[in-house]
């Protein structure tokens, strides 16, 4: 029984993780600009399966990314 309380306590901790960062494009390496337009964030995040996104400091930033997603935890730098 301890073994099971174990497991599944440990497949609770390794689960998915999400991030809440700003999105950078997989080709150019840099962010996403906004000027302040939440829609147009909202829906670049929804396409990049976040959970939603808003305008921050002109660059889109997202809620809850797969982890797969390339993020910068700077607005404006490029990362590549």
């Amino acid at each position: 029984m301890n073994i099971l309380i174990i497991f599944v306590v440990a497949m609770m901790v390794v689960g998915e993780c999400k991030k809440s960062r700003f999105p950078v494009d997989e080709i150019s390496g840099c962010g996403y600009e906004c000027s302040n337009d939440n829609r147009y964030c909202m829906d670049k995040c929804k396409s990049l399966l976040a959970v939603g996104g808003h305008c921050s400091r002109n660059w889109c930033r997202c809620i809850d990314l797969p982890d797969d997603v390339p993020t910068s935890y700077s607005a404006n730098v490029c990362v590549k």
